[in-house]
């Protein structure tokens, strides 16, 4: 196989991943009301398979931060995939809950092996306005599933799948891509970039968070995994729950549709990435705020889809710019990002829940917003500052 032919089959293999990710990422939303129904569970407690999944997330990021330079990206790669494939498929059984929460841990492993390596290995498949376009575009294949899974799995159910079921048939593409990944990993120096990546030090990583601007992106991430966490696991929730409405089953697909529309449109738009990182979560702040004291479900569902269009492609701009500015450590770089990316996302769930069962969730979207203006605040801080 043809070097050429090797990078075009990596590419889409690392597409497909990201659609499995996003899958998995919205079980969680999609299937809250069915998971507390069936363990009974009450207050923060809604949040707990998020908040163990995200600390699973965190343990892959750090074990990627070790074997830096160590063990070939795609390696790693397909063990993420076998990784998340193997504990969903587990999810199916329904397990009692202190067990199936620690499934949702070791899928999360996988799970954060998948977020750090997509993102690292398109950074280094892919240079300048190439690698702007491509990973844009990888993260619009979030959207583009994030949309389309929550409506398909309602529809299954509807038409009498068992909801646990849900959990076997993704499993069931895992089992295919990471056979296709596998396959790839057989190939000689199949899909390894032309840069290297260097061993990570204690030292280098000392340096390079106390002069550089990668705390930045780091608190940034952080506060943009809250806002996420707390959305994605809880808007369906709220439409359908909190304000009644039919559209509850939607609502998640409104909010990745602005998603999807944002990271696809990006690369042609002509916005510098570090532009719109600083402006569009005060955007995405403003337009939730504004349509929070509304209670019709359709008001609030186009309201959340035209926040999301506004903050969608940041997390692809902001890995993009990171990594140009770390490169040669593009793996750290992502690892270390999507760390606090998951630590925010793990937190924001049972903080939401604790919301809902106390003040009422409308204050926890609040706390949202709160979040995504902090998101943009601290990129504007970052201003002027460069990695080292």
């Amino acid at each position: 196989m043809s070097s050429s032919k090797r990078k075009t089959v990596l590419t889409v293999e690392v597409f497909c991943g990201m659609g499995f990710l996003s899958a998995i990422f919205a079980l969680q939303g999609s299937l809250l009301k069915y998971v507390i129904e069936h363990y009974g569970l009450g207050s923060s407690d809604q949040g707990l398979a998020a908040l163990l999944s995200s600390f699973g997330g965190m343990a892959a990021f750090v074990l990627a931060l070790f074997l830096t330079g160590r063990v070939k990206k795609t390696r790693l790669l397909t063990a993420g995939f076998a990784l998340g494939t193997v504990f969903i498929g587990c999810l199916t059984f329904l397990p009692p809950f202190p067990l199936f929460i620690s499934l949702w841990f070791l899928a999360g492993i996988g799970m954060g092996l998948m977020d750090t390596l997509l993102s690292s290995v398109i950074a280094d498949l892919y240079t300048g306005k190439e690698a702007t376009e491509k990973m844009c575009h990888l993260h619009s294949t979030f959207g583009i599933v994030s949309m389309a899974v929550p409506l398909i799995y309602s529809a299954l159910i509807s038409r009498g799948v068992d909801w646990n079921n849900i959990y076997l048939f993704l499993a069931i593409f895992g089992v295919a891509l990471t056979a296709a990944m596998l396959l790839t990993e057989r190939k000689p120096d199949a899909g390894e970039s032309s840069k290297k990546e260097e061993r990570l030090t204690l030292a280098d990583l000392r340096t390079v968070l106390r002069l550089g601007s990668l705390p930045f992106f780091i608190l940034a991430m952080f506060c943009h995994g809250f806002f996420m966490g707390g959305m994605n696991n809880w808007v369906n929730y709220y439409v359908g729950t909190t304000l009644g409405s039919s559209l509850g089953n939607a609502a998640l697909s409104f909010m990745f549709t602005g998603v999807l529309l944002a990271r696809f449109l990006m690369p042609y738009t002509g916005i510098r990435p570090e532009n719109l990182i600083k402006y569009a979560g005060f955007a995405a702040a403003v337009i939730l705020l504004a349509v929070l004291p509304f209670s019709g479900g359709l008001t609030v569902c186009i309201g959340i889809a035209l926040s999301s269009f506004c903050y969608g492609a940041m997390i692809p701009c902001m890995l993009n710019v990171a990594c140009e500015e770390t490169e040669g450590n593009t793996l750290m770089t992502t690892s270390l990002m999507m760390l606090s990316l998951y630590l925010g996302q793990g937190i924001a769930p049972p903080v939401l829940g604790f919301c809902e069962a106390t003040i009422g969730l409308r204050f926890g979207l609040l706390l949202c917003a709160v979040f995504m203006v902090i998101t943009s605040f601290v990129f504007v801080l970052k201003t002027g500052r460069k990695c080292t």
